[in-house]
């Protein structure tokens, strides 16, 4: 029993490295060509792998992107979470602090559009693409790694919510249109590309934001103060030391 043990633990290790080998080569590849230009016989030409030994690993190209969706959700919640103990150092009074942590989870997101393109991809694919990417049972995977982050999300609302600072809601629909908002205005990138100096995006990006907090309840000289706080976050450092671990 003792020998099977020892036996096993390097071939898990060397099936666990051609996966993680399998997926870098698969976000590469997606990041080049998009999900439209994925294939297995483009990611088992590039592996040097046949088709067949590739589907010993993940048994379809759906299975790869729902492991690429899952992951990136779950690094996303990650950085999320690591904004957590940064806030709480800044001496906020308590009713700011939700608040406070729900502007740095779009502060985030902008971090990741820039440091992170690929991951950016593919959270936009799952947020804003109105294609179906995998079927029904490769999408569980990814629902199981969005709904711990959505939960997150919704709690702080909750929590804004109790504290009086927002008015009543359903805190778990507030935060789907939060994410669709801060999702919404990135797009605009594609537009700030063609209109050149007509608008800053940041502007409008603090904007929305704000209109919808401010709709919500929440004052709009407490909104602007804690947005001012939450620059003292030092994200791009959150990316790198989680990445590193």
């Amino acid at each position: 029993m003792i020998h099977e043990v020892v036996d096993k633990k390097p071939k898990q290790k060397r099936r666990e490295a051609k996966e993680k080998n399998i997926l870098d080569m698969s976000m590469k590849l997606i990041l080049e060509n998009g999900l439209a230009g994925f294939s297995i016989n483009r990611l088992a030409a590039e592996l040097d792998y046949t088709p067949g030994a590739l589907y010993r690993y993940y048994p379809s190209r759906d299975a790869i992107i729902a492991e690429l969706e899952a992951m990136v959700i779950w690094d996303f919640q990650r950085y999320f979470r690591e904004t957590f103990p940064e806030a709480e150092k800044l001496s906020i009074e308590p009713e700011d602090e939700p608040v406070l942590k729900l502007i740095l989870l779009s502060e985030l997101y902008l971090a990741v559009s820039i440091l992170e393109p690929a991951k950016y991809y593919l959270i936009t694919a799952i947020i804003a693409d109105s294609r179906v990417l995998v079927n029904d049972h490769e999408a569980e995977k990814v629902r199981d790694a969005l709904l711990p982050l959505l939960s997150d999300v919704s709690r702080l609302f909750s929590q804004v919510q109790v504290y009086g600072l927002f008015n009543s809601g359903n805190s778990f629909e507030r935060s789907i249109i939060y994410l669709s908002v801060i999702q919404g205005v990135l797009q605009l990138k594609k537009i700030k590309r063609l209109a050149g100096s007509l608008f800053e995006l940041n502007s409008i990006y603090f904007s929305a934001i704000e209109t919808l907090f401010s709709g919500w309840g929440i004052e709009k000289s407490r909104f602007a103060r804690l947005f001012l706080l939450s620059q003292k976050v030092d994200l791009p450092e959150i990316i790198k030391r989680i990445g590193e671990r």
